[in-house]
């Protein structure tokens, strides 16, 4: 019997038949104090008490061990069958449209095993709160993630998405505040997270900044390519790899630092990065972007400049609602 199997019997046996039987034995020692024919020592019982509290309690944590053990095991498995089922889709019908109700499962799906990852988008909320948390996971391997989003000092073009995002909500959803600084924020936050994770965690993010956008969003990786937008109602299309939308699509997006500018991202021999994502602060954003540079063809500049000038950015928003959050 192994190591976990001795484990489980254990926590099985305290979680069940354990406390049935100290509390039947409490119980007894209890009523023979109380009516039977001699009488337990001083303080006998009140100890019983104890010892059969601590045991439930001991039960208790044990069955809760238990059921997060299933719980894991059970998540694990069914990321697996999904994987499997897609494979065999992937056979079947290696380009599909994707019902908007599956996106988000095959999405993460292209995460589990990925040694690279390519996205172009706008300002990447999707990237940060799954994509990238996700990728950071993996401790058996290097994993390569490159990135597309809008240049963040480009006002009109913060602006014209914002516009487009404000009308792609589904009828009777509000966001508030879905304006050219919201979408710089989120920007500026993506950045941020890319360096924290390159600095942090076995990977290696490459940001470009995109001179214009498109209502098209691309996550691939060598588990298939999606294409999306920001309608959340919209369905997606989905490519298997081998395929040729897939590797036409791998080959544009890998050729885009030709002809976009690259932010050359700080690291930790250069900026403070705290251990936590969720300890960042508004000063350690801002120290970190203020270092980071944006290199083109001719020249390199820095990142905080014109729209997204150091002194006109809400540093406290863009740490508290676009990196921690």
């Amino acid at each position: 019997m192994t190591k976990t199997s001795v484990n489980r019997f254990f926590l099985g046996l305290l979680g069940a038949g354990l406390p049935l039987v100290v509390g039947l034995l409490g119980l007894v020692a209890l009523i023979v104090d109380l009516f039977g024919p001699f009488d337990l020592p001083n303080g006998y019982g009140d100890e019983i008490l104890i010892a059969a509290a601590s045991v439930v309690l001991l039960a208790y944590f044990a069955q809760h061990r238990l059921q997060k053990s299933y719980d894991k095991r059970h998540e694990e498995l069914l990321t697996q069958v999904e994987v499997i089922l897609g494979r065999i889709q992937d056979r079947l019908e290696p380009v599909r449209q994707v019902p908007a109700g599956d996106i988000k499962n095959l999405l993460k799906s292209h995460v589990v095993g990925a040694k690279e990852y390519l996205f172009r988008g706008g300002s990447g909320r999707w990237l940060r709160s799954f994509t990238m948390p996700e990728l950071s996971n993996a401790t058996d391997r290097d994993v390569r993630l490159t990135i597309e989003l809008l240049d963040p000092r480009d006002e009109g073009l913060c602006a014209a998405y914002a516009s487009y995002r404000a009308k792609a909500l589904p009828s009777g959803h509000v966001r508030d505040n879905e304006d050219a600084r919201l979408i710089q924020r989120d920007i500026l936050g993506s950045i941020y997270a890319a360096a924290w994770y390159s600095a942090r965690r076995r990977m290696e993010a490459k940001v470009i900044l995109l001179r214009s956008f498109s209502p098209l969003r691309y996550d691939v990786s060598s588990e298939g390519l999606m294409l999306t937008v920001a309608e959340l109602t919209e369905p997606g299309l989905y490519a298997a790899p081998g395929t040729w939308l897939h590797s036409s699509v791998v080959d544009e997006l890998h050729q885009a630092s030709h002809g976009h500018v690259v932010v050359v991202l700080p690291g930790l021999a250069e900026c403070n990065f705290p251990q936590a994502l969720e300890s960042v602060t508004a000063d350690d954003v801002r120290m970190v972007l203020s270092a980071a540079t944006v290199k083109g063809a001719s020249e390199e500049t820095s990142l905080l400049d014109r729209f997204a000038a150091e002194s006109v950015v809400d540093w406290e928003r863009v740490a508290t609602d676009h990196v921690r959050n």
